[in-house]
């Protein structure tokens, strides 16, 4: 692999002797290269690779993809494309699944100068005709894939030996991508279980404890359900001690057979019990419609078993090994508390090293919870993680000579929306509109927030002041569209967004709050201006350029 600043390739210049691949498609690799080194995390990386092959070559969809063998499927990491595509950043199949997912599989290269030759070809741009996909190999094992797709048939014949050598240009780059994620993933793992032992060993009642726990892990894990069940003295029944769950939904039994569901399963066996799709599992329990996938964990302490923590979501996308093994974690140290807490023995020597030893871990926790980075509402991330992001994005813009645009959007009259359907609908559409917002962040490196109240940030790296403009005035036109009344409204019967953008180039002499106080600047123009609008900055805002409000 090559870094920025070197002489390009030699092989490079072999191949051209040969024959191999002209001039311009070797400085197109000289250009991935650098691009592939300029950046330690994946996504960024990825994103930078992406956009630079489609300008270089006009191609209709080029898309990154990393392998994710232990969950069977692959995960789309970057994809650049001017056309309507379900395709984005966290996009996943498994493997096998159509062309990326064969080759993702079988590790060989597919050129498709027709698709529709291809069996299980999965379409996603809705009028693909030829498509090529490349293996990413680093010591031999494939870490991910190169595809690119076009409108026209056979667009790619003849250019696999140029897909390879890009495959090869920036196979050490991902690798040490992947490598990065999986440190700062550890990373991740070690505050998540810092901040649960913080939550379980302080000074408060048991129950206050496990009850804040439970509200913790639905909102760390995106949750829709997160409990704690005991056991009785007898061991005849096992029963809620805490539980979090989305809708909050009124429960009237409160203990079950020790033997009975999912839970009583994983108590009377002892054992993590994993379902993929509780609606093929006879034993389980319905709390919530919505749920599909459970893990309940056994709570165990000196060989006995206390209860279980039982958490349900969704689906199970991203349930792996290393998520289980988290929860597993957290089960021993709930599992420690309980006993604890209902023990009127005095601690042990090791008992009270290892209090000291939690003690100490909560001090370092108070640091580490001083960078948690969501929102409890909206599930966003929150203004510490906003303001992080911006500094580390327009760190890297600095660096590489790029733009950085932010948006903030205000809820038009949010205060009389409150005064007339109450705080509690209040609260709900915020929900609402943070969850319209984070579905259109697509690109790598975005970020949706709540910049405080009924007020939220939008950032967008590398996106010029234009094109952000007109992406925030349609995602802005698709909150409307959600149609939540708003009576009291003066510019429309529904829930309307003012939005002001701004962007700037980060140099020495300029900072993340001249970037923020562009976009409160241009935000407060679309108010004035009459609200449900996009503003964008410019140095004169006395004729703000202004999109006109929907009629």
């Amino acid at each position: 692999m090559t870094n920025a600043g070197a002489e390009p390739p030699e092989f490079g210049a072999s191949r051209a002797a040969d024959g191999g691949l002209p001039q311009e498609q070797l400085e197109a690799l000289w250009e991935i290269a650098r691009l592939a080194n300029e950046d330690l995390e994946l996504q960024p990386m990825m994103q930078r690779i992406t956009d630079g092959l489609a300008r270089r070559f006009g191609w209709d969809l080029v898309a990154l993809v990393r392998i994710l063998p232990e969950e069977n499927r692959f995960e789309c990491q970057a994809v650049t494309t001017h056309l309507d595509t379900p395709v984005r950043a966290g996009y996943s199949r498994p493997l096998g699944s159509g062309v990326v997912g064969r080759v993702a599989l079988t590790g060989e290269t597919i050129c498709l100068d027709d698709v529709s030759e291809f069996s299980g070809f999965v379409e996603t741009l809705n009028r693909t005709a030829s498509e090529i996909c490349v293996p990413v190999r680093h010591q031999g094992r494939v870490v991910a894939v190169l595809n690119a797709e076009s409108s026209q048939p056979a667009h790619f014949a003849g250019q696999q030996l140029l897909f390879e050598a890009v495959a090869e240009q920036i196979s050490g780059a991902v690798a040490r991508g992947l490598l990065y994620e999986q440190v700062r993933a550890r990373s991740e793992v070690l505050e998540t279980l810092a901040e649960v032992s913080r939550r379980v060993v302080d000074g408060r009642a048991l129950q206050d404890r496990l009850e804040d726990l439970v509200d913790y892990l639905r909102s760390r894990f995106e949750l829709l359900l997160a409990a704690v069940m005991v056991s009785d003295d007898e061991g005849q029944y096992w029963q809620e001690r805490a539980i979090s769950m989305i809708p909050r939904v009124p429960i009237h039994r409160r203990q079950w057979p020790i033997g009975a569901g999912i839970v009583g399963r994983a108590v009377t066996q002892g054992r993590t019990v994993v379902v993929e799709d509780v609606r093929e599992d006879p034993e389980y329990i319905a709390l919530n419609d919505e749920t599909r996938a459970e893990v309940v964990v056994p709570l165990k302490f000196g060989g006995r078993v206390l209860g279980a923590l039982n958490v349900e979501m969704g689906d199970a996308t991203h349930l792996s090994e290393a998520s289980i093994g988290t929860f597993e974690a957290i089960a021993n140290q709930v599992a420690g508390a309980i006993e604890l807490a209902v023990s009127n023995r005095r601690l042990s020597e090791k008992e009270r090293q290892l209090a000291d030893a939690n003690r100490e871990l909560s001090l370092v926790n108070e640091e580490l919870s001083r960078l948690a980075g969501v929102d409890e509402l909206t599930s966003l991330a929150n203004r510490r993680r906003l303001d992080r992001c911006l500094a580390d994005e327009s760190r890297r813009a600095q660096r590489h000579g790029e733009v950085l645009t932010l948006a903030l959007l205000d809820v038009d009259f949010f205060k009389a929306f409150n005064d007339t359907y109450g705080h509690p609908a209040g609260d709900e559409c915020l929900r609402r509109v943070a969850s319209c917002l984070r579905s259109h962040a697509v690109r790598a490196g975005e970020l949706v927030a709540r910049y405080g109240g009924e007020e939220f940030a939008f950032v967008m790296p590398r996106l010029p002041l234009e094109e952000a403009e007109a992406f925030i005035d349609r995602t802005r036109r698709a909150v409307t569209e959600l149609e939540i009344p708003h009576a009291s409204s003066t510019v429309s019967e529904f829930v309307t967004l003012s939005a002001g953008v701004a962007s700037l180039r980060p140099a020495e002499d300029n900072e993340v709050s001249d970037l923020l106080a562009r976009a409160d600047r241009a935000l407060y123009q679309a108010k004035e201006s009459g609200r449900n609008r996009t503003c964008r900055w410019t140095p004169q805002l006395t004729e703000p350029r202004a999109t006109e409000p929907e009629t």
